[in-house]
């Protein structure tokens, strides 16, 4: 349905993206860049946070714009390499998990912590001694508060090689939405086995907030296509109650059993420290005594950032550019990010590298 709408560009087109990538135009990665250096800036202000550490990051994320545009000519290479390196994770992750769920390793015998391993600069599960396994050093599997259950099925989280769920999703998903709408892999039968290993891979990560961005995400796409091919308006209701008919059905069947899973009342739980991370990231804005001004000028400069990257993906999306696949890793970043870890995402060079990309497909066409 939305293959022709929502594709990656040809081979050809891929070429013509790397000839639009140069010094003269990048003005919104300099200002992705500028907005992260005064977001850093007013943050070590507010919270006294390592300048020394803020200036490296700044440092790292110019070094790696230039590395960018200087070896642009292999830009389809590192996705390609970045897909694989996914896909490898995701198959290893989940040979760990068969070998755990069929009890073929002793759990004991291949316990971690990670905070110990990384002394302790991942704190996840510093109150625990040992909360993951992680057999033969292929994936993560979480044993402390992992286990959930969904419509009766019971089963543990996994991480693959990321400390927590959510940050594994986040790096995984590029590469599943690339696999759905690009032709990165042309061939069809391999892009059909690592779709499937990363659907299956991000299934028993079971990340509510990776599982609600993709609803949301889709749920934009499919207004967008409706805007654009469907937006007669006995069409438009004529389809809305053609939906709703057919999920009724579905609805009263499951919404009962999924919402009693434990996937769902752990994180929609009013008192769960998920949902009021992200009530209390979104809602920064309001007053507070006892919040000086810095931490509102800093959080200015947080969503500055990312309404750069939001606006630079709705462009994508309304534009007549080929390439809107990255716009839709660029939406599914921020949405993700909104379950309170804007944070963390929007300093990661996996982040900018999106926005990049995507700011230079959409600068090709323009």
């Amino acid at each position: 349905m939305f293959s022709n709408s929502f594709s990656l560009s040809k081979s050809s087109n891929n070429r013509s993206l790397t000839k639009s990538i140069g010094f003269e135009n990048i003005n919104i990665p300099y200002l992705a860049i500028f907005l992260l250096f005064l977001w850093k800036l007013l943050r070590h202000f507010d919270v006294g946070s390592n300048i020394y550490s803020d200036l490296n990051l700044i440092v790292m994320h110019v070094l790696f714009l230039f590395f960018i545009v200087m070896t642009s000519k292999s830009i389809s290479s590192y996705i390609k390499t970045y897909v694989y390196f996914v896909f490898i994770m995701a198959f290893l992750g989940l040979v760990a998990n068969t070998l755990f769920i069929f009890d073929f390793i002793n759990p004991d015998n291949h316990g971690a912590n990670i905070s110990i391993m990384t002394n302790g600069a991942f704190t996840r599960d510093a109150d625990f001694l040992e909360s993951y396994v992680f057999p033969y050093y292929l994936g993560f599997i979480l044993i402390e508060d992992g286990q959930l259950n969904l419509l009766g099925f019971e089963f543990y989280r996994i991480s693959g090689w990321a400390h927590e769920p959510t940050s594994a999703t986040l790096f995984i998903a590029p590469a599943i939405l690339i696999l759905l709408h690009g032709d990165i892999i042309n061939n069809k039968l391999l892009r059909t086995l690592m779709l499937f290993t990363l659907g299956l891979f991000w299934f028993f990560v079971m990340s509510v907030g990776s599982m609600l961005a993709f609803m949301m995400l889709y749920s934009l796409i499919a207004l967008f296509y409706i805007y654009q091919h469907l937006f007669h308006k006995s069409r438009t209701l004529s389809l809305i109650f053609l939906v709703s008919i057919v999920s009724i059905p579905f609805i009263y069947i499951y919404v009962e059993p999924m919402l009693q899973s434990t996937i769902f009342t752990s994180k929609f739980n009013l008192e769960s420290e998920t949902l009021n991370s992200a009530f209390k990231n979104i809602a920064w804005f309001l007053p507070d005594i006892n919040k000086p001004n810095l931490f509102y000028f800093s959080h200015l400069s947080l969503w500055a950032i990312i309404l750069t990257f939001l606006l630079t993906s709705l462009f994508i999306l309304i534009s007549n550019t080929p390439n809107k696949v990255y716009s839709l890793i660029l939406l599914y970043i921020v949405i993700h990010s909104m379950k309170g870890s804007q944070e963390t995402v929007f300093y990661l060079t996996f982040s900018y590298f999106w926005l990049y990309i995507a700011y230079f497909s959409w600068h090709e066409n323009v």
